[in-house]
């Protein structure tokens, strides 16, 4: 199965510094023009699904990148949302730094309201396995945040973010990735700071 992993756009709230874990999120200017410029990338391709994480910013941007594919369907699940991050979703990023400095097991450390990075790679690894189990010859479009594109790539490669991820993914940025087996969730987290909006 070939997976097309795209992290949304940038919003107006990513710009401003704001945590919006299962927040909707609004596509900025420099959100709509990323998410085009990644839509002529993935022009040439194809695809034969497209999903996308079901909050707004990823929706908006998937719309974008399948209006050069209009014969696909855009299906959507919560499987693919970032993580919740409870009381701290709509807050200066700065707010939730202390909580994840304390954090004894930072994988399983769950947000007062939310969850934890590691409910975020469970579910996550879950879809992506009813993917691989229904449909391995596949070519899939998928459209989503940091958390779960990361949660992929650690599962497939085994390898700590710390060492998979020097720099957050970038907005709107694409990874392609084969899956020949079904994954296990590799629940290494990169330690604070990084991006969390």
């Amino acid at each position: 199965m070939k997976l097309y992993l795209v992290r949304h756009g940038q919003t107006i709230e990513n710009a401003q510094g704001i945590i919006m874990g299962q927040h909707g999120g609004t596509l900025s200017e420099k959100g709509m023009k990323q998410a085009e410029e990644t839509a002529k990338k993935l022009k040439s391709e194809n695809f034969d699904q497209a999903w996308s994480s079901d909050l707004k910013r990823c929706v908006d941007t998937a719309k974008i990148i399948l209006a050069q594919h209009p014969h696909l369907k855009l299906q959507t699940t919560e499987a693919l949302r970032e993580v919740n991050y409870g009381e701290f979703q709509g807050k200066p990023s700065a707010d939730i730094q202390p909580f994840f400095q304390q954090a004894p097991v930072f994988a399983a450390w769950k947000v007062p309201g939310g969850e934890s990075h590691l409910d975020m790679f469970k579910r996550t690894i879950k879809f992506i396995n009813k993917l691989f189990k229904n449909y391995p010859d596949q070519s899939i479009l998928l459209v989503t945040h940091t958390g779960p594109i990361e949660a992929i790539r650690a599962s497939l490669e085994k390898a700590s973010h710390d060492s998979l991820f020097p720099k957050d993914a970038a907005h709107a940025s694409v990874w392609q990735i084969d899956v020949n087996k079904r994954l296990e969730v590799y629940p290494k987290i990169r330690k604070w700071p990084f991006q969390i909006n």
